[in-house]
């Protein structure tokens, strides 16, 4: 029992000497001060989006009001035929296209450079050395400029074919007489009940969608500022106490 008692006091006697810091080692995981205002972020944009889509249904309700129209349905037919014409006119030009020997060259050209630029991207090969700086460049240059020679190339046999011309000419017509309707529609809207109340929905959600990302813009700002002060701040000096070294003529 005596030695039990002893020991006891033994460790109780080394708990005592032990700094008060020793028992803090192990502390809960700092949360993120900006995980708030983030997530208030998110949140508002949430809003912002579904007061948009409220403001979009109310525009389709009222719409379907108008498609039954015989002229709403022959201007919708139209421009269902108008592009199905230009996405074939099209596609017979780039098929054309596609035959001679100019776009050929130029997209060999293009598959050559992007061949060297993928090469360039993965690890070197014993059999293949590493390709210099001038060659990379080289090769990124050559991808841009055959690049740009296509889409000329392509836009000029565009502007040469005579049926694409008409089918484009036909297409814009009738996109043109379908947004002329939805003029309808706008006036329509308005005069919806719904409608000035999710206007004003859209509005609100916005600012405050706005306001939060400003809220949180500054409070990165500002921890920011902080964290570079305490960077820059000069070491504490270091405590004379505790030491346990020689003194100067110890032996």
């Amino acid at each position: 029992m005596k030695s039990g008692f002893v020991f006891t006091l033994l460790v109780t006697g080394a708990l005592t000497g032990i700094p008060s810091a020793s028992f803090s080692q192990v502390r809960p995981p700092t949360s993120n001060p900006l995980a708030e205002q983030g997530k208030q972020v998110g949140e508002a944009r949430k809003a912002w989006d579904a007061s948009k889509q409220q403001l979009l249904a109310i525009r389709k309700r009222v719409a379907s009001g108008f498609e039954s129209k015989d002229e709403w349905k022959a201007a919708k037919a139209a421009r269902k035929t108008a592009q199905g014409e230009f996405n074939s006119a099209s596609a017979k030009v780039m098929s054309a296209l596609q035959k001679k020997p100019e776009y050929q060259a130029v997209m060999a050209k293009i598959k050559e450079s992007m061949a060297t630029l993928d090469s360039a991207n993965r690890p070197a090969e014993a059999d293949k050395p590493k390709l210099s700086d001038e060659e990379i460049t080289a090769a990124a240059k050559e991808r841009t400029e055959s690049g740009v020679a296509l889409e000329r190339m392509k836009k000029q046999a565009k502007e040469d074919d005579s049926a694409y011309a008409a089918a484009k000419q036909k297409l814009d017509e009738a996109n043109q007489q379908w947004e002329a309707l939805q003029t309808q529609v706008d006036q329509a809207v308005k005069a919806d009940p719904d409608y000035t109340a999710a206007v004003a929905q859209v509005d609100q959600t916005e600012q405050s969608y706005k306001s939060a990302q400003l809220a949180l813009a500054q409070a990165r700002r500002s921890q920011a500022a902080s964290s570079a002060q305490q960077n820059a701040a000069p070491p504490a000096p270091p405590s004379n106490g505790g030491g346990g070294g020689r003194s100067r003529g110890g032996r």
